[in-house]
């Protein structure tokens, strides 16, 4: 009895009896559904690639070492591009998603930026006029969320530079008002007061723009020489 229970997997000939393991089968449906899943789910560029794989787990681990490479392929550019952004136009909150943005890509290709090195990042690429913050942020004693709090500083750095930026252009804008009128009222001011005409008459040769005309043969006033 015992001995039946020990080789029960041998035959007559003492030689290994492969039994099937009832499982396999249902596995193997559930395999095939999950299989057919995944190569319908991909784009024909990546089917051709694994296509020949008989198995969901097969072609899972291709799928992992394909993407693995390209992904690597991408850490470079984006690291170059993470730090070589500036802010120049954009907006703070612009300029911050921007980067926000650079480092979620690189942390899709398998690459974690670490905050320090994205804050740092972020304040090598701020304007001069962004030094206060950057200054800030690099020589305070303080722990916390340093990326929030570079981001506020330089919220309300911009604020400060738009306001400095709108009362320049409203000075330079009042300058040049005062200056035309300036320029019209001696116009003005002068025909109020009688614009002074050379003329080859008698007299000092002048006539006031105001006073009635003499005339250059009788020198009488109120009409001119032509109607004399």
């Amino acid at each position: 009895m015992i001995w039946q229970v020990m080789f029960s997997d041998l035959d007559e000939s003492g030689n290994l009896v492969r039994k099937p393991n009832p499982e396999y089968a249902q596995w193997m449906r559930e395999d095939q559904l999950l299989l057919s899943w995944l190569l319908s789910s991909l784009t024909t560029p990546i089917l051709r690639g694994v296509a020949r794989y008989k198995t969901s787990s097969a072609v899972w681990k291709a799928l992992e070492l394909l993407f693995s490479v390209r992904a690597k392929a991408r850490v470079l550019p984006l690291k170059i591009q993470l730090h070589t952004t500036r802010k120049r136009s954009m907006s703070v909150y612009d300029y911050f998603a921007k980067m926000e943005g650079i480092s979620d890509s690189l942390a899709l290709a398998g690459y974690e930026v670490p905050e320090e090195d994205l804050i740092l990042s972020i304040l090598a690429g701020l304007p001069q006029e962004y030094d206060v913050v950057v200054y800030t942020i690099t020589h305070q004693a303080e722990t916390g969320d340093l990326y929030v709090q570079a981001m506020v500083l330089s919220q309300s750095q911009e604020y400060i530079i738009e306001q400095q930026t709108a009362a320049i252009i409203e000075l330079q804008s009042a300058t040049t008002n005062l200056a035309e009128r300036s320029g019209h009222g001696v116009v003005h001011g002068g025909r109020a007061s009688g614009s002074q005409v050379r003329g080859r008459g008698r007299g000092r040769g002048y006539y006031s723009g105001n006073s009635k005309p003499i005339c250059k043969i009788c020198g009488k006033q109120g009409h001119i020489a032509v109607a004399c």
